[in-house]
């Protein structure tokens, strides 16, 4: 019998493309006859529930009742469910976790290996170019028998961060069912053109207010058009509102995969504004379905799968561009696509998908990795190492000298009125010393999150930081400074100095 798999969903069976990879994974490695489970934690406020369907033969071990691994929640407390899933799928050898999304399971499956390392192997996967996936990876690189990218850019990413385990690093794009033969679509002739966003409605990922936007940009043009946008989260209510003045535009709750299938045979092309993906899901499945996506490419996995002016167009925006700038740069992209043969790409988009993202590929690939890990040798986690990602003294979320740098910067400004930007575990981490100092707000990009108080203070967009009495910000993030440091124009406009930690 072959070493039991187990994933970890961090979010429950919530939508996204990490929950639709885990769940075609676990199902596929089942119907090989693999024991294979998913731990559902307790998914996040505003996600809707993913309806693709669980193979029968997958054990399903709901941890629900417990907090979400989103809350402060000391990681130990799910160790004992995770010991309780391990027993509970019947395997030969050790079972092997496969990790990734959040660094939570990370720290369950180190405080595992301390405890009973022979049973227990772990591969971590990269799935988002986002800064925090590969950085987790790299921060639990001693324990994982197999590193993983969803994209070749991210398999260099990882190379980067972990140069001496570049043998034990992979390639394992996503794998999704491919259709017989795609959707035949009658001429676009004089018609509209039909497209189609699915996803979840959210701003800081997704993007989701270029939609409204490219569709005024596409009617001020003059190009019939209908979008259909389909899905759920948090920018729902601001995107209804947003839509009321656009007649072509129509708003849908998440599809059922059988009904997102049939949406995708019936429209055109698949628009993405999203500010970074690792593989998205969501392209591959429209290229199966012949539906061409039309991005916002972003640097891990657009070139894999959008090859521009044959599988798809690629919409001149970089991951800095807010909203509207992404909008009309997507408007460009569907202009030069009603221009194309829309039957011929169609066809080159589903033999793309046969041919390099079907799901019996992604399983082979990952069923080979799991035999190997599973023979891996023992990797008992550093012993006096915390296994939590964001302690201060990790080198996670948090470096250890952050303190230091952060007080160094505090010297420089003395009392002057400071904006600290991240309302993240690094600045959580960093309260003691912050409170010490002329604090005034605290900035996020993350929309959904202003309004709401950290510290005492209030989460507020960093266009009003002058508003609020700050004169200096410091950017308190170690994963993302980089790009929190290239939109600094946002705080340079309204006079104020802008301080790094780690440059």
């Amino acid at each position: 019998m072959a070493s039991p798999c187990l994933i970890p969903l961090p979010g429950g069976l919530a939508v996204s493309g990490v929950a639709r990879f885990a769940v075609r994974l676990a199902s596929s490695l089942a119907q090989r006859g693999r024991p294979a489970g998913l731990i559902l934690h307790a998914p996040a406020r505003d996600t809707a529930a993913l309806t693709l369907p669980v193979d029968p033969g997958v054990r399903v071990f709901d941890l629900s009742d417990l907090p979400p691994v989103e809350s402060s929640v000391d990681a130990g407390v799910f160790v004992p469910r995770y010991r309780d899933a391990m027993e509970g799928l019947a395997g030969e050898g050790p079972t092997v976790l496969v990790l990734g999304q959040h660094a939570a399971p990370f720290a369950v499956t180190a405080e595992l290996m301390r405890s009973t390392p022979d049973s227990v192997r772990a591969v971590g996967v990269a799935h988002s170019d986002n800064g925090y996936d590969a950085r987790v990876l790299a921060h639990y690189e001693p324990m994982l028998s197999g590193l993983v990218g969803v994209s070749d850019h991210l398999v260099g990413v990882l190379r980067e961060l972990t140069p001496d385990r570049s043998n034990a690093i992979e390639s394992i794009p996503y794998g999704v069912e491919i259709p017989a033969r795609p959707a035949t679509r009658e001429p676009l002739g004089g018609r509209s053109l039909r497209l189609l966003y699915a996803g979840r409605l959210e701003h800081r990922q997704k993007r989701v207010m270029a939609l409204p936007v490219l569709s005024a940009e596409l009617t001020r043009r003059g190009i019939a058009h209908t979008l259909s946008i389909v899905g759920d989260g948090p920018a729902r209510g601001e995107l209804e509102a947003a839509c009321l003045e656009h007649n072509a535009v129509s708003l849908h709750p998440p599809a059922a995969p059988e009904g997102l299938d049939a949406l995708l045979d019936a429209h055109d092309a698949f628009v993405l504004p999203s500010r970074y993906e690792g593989l998205s899901i969501a392209v591959l499945e429209a290229l199966a379905h012949g539906c061409v996506p039309v991005v916002a490419p972003s640097r891990s996995g657009t070139s894999q799968a959008v090859m521009p002016g044959i599988t798809g167009e690629a919409a001149h925006a970089t991951p800095d561009d807010e909203e509207e700038a992404v909008g009309i740069a997507l408007a460009d992209a569907v202009d030069a696509l009603r221009r194309r043969d829309l039957g011929e790409m169609a066809g080159r988009c589903w033999a793309h998908a046969a041919e390099r993202f079907g799901i019996d590929r992604h399983a082979d690939a990952w069923a080979g990795l799991i035999d190997r890990a599973s023979h891996d040798a023992p990797r008992a986690w550093p012993a006096g190492r915390p296994t939590a990602f964001d302690a201060p003294s990790a080198s996670g979320a948090v470096p250890a000298d952050a303190a230091d740098r952060l007080r160094r910067v505090l010297e420089t400004i003395g009392d002057e009125a400071i904006a600290v930007h991240g309302a993240g575990a690094h600045t959580k981490a960093l309260a003691a010393v912050l409170a010490r100092a002329h604090v005034v707000c605290i900035t996020d990009d993350d929309r959904q999150r202003h309004g709401e108080s950290l510290m005492g203070l209030t989460i507020a967009d960093p266009s009003h930081a002058a508003g609020l009495g700050a004169e200096h910000v410091i950017i308190s993030t170690h994963l993302h400074e980089e790009d929190v440091w290239r939109r600094r124009g946002v705080y340079v406009d309204q006079g104020l100095t802008v301080h790094r930690l780690y440059a």
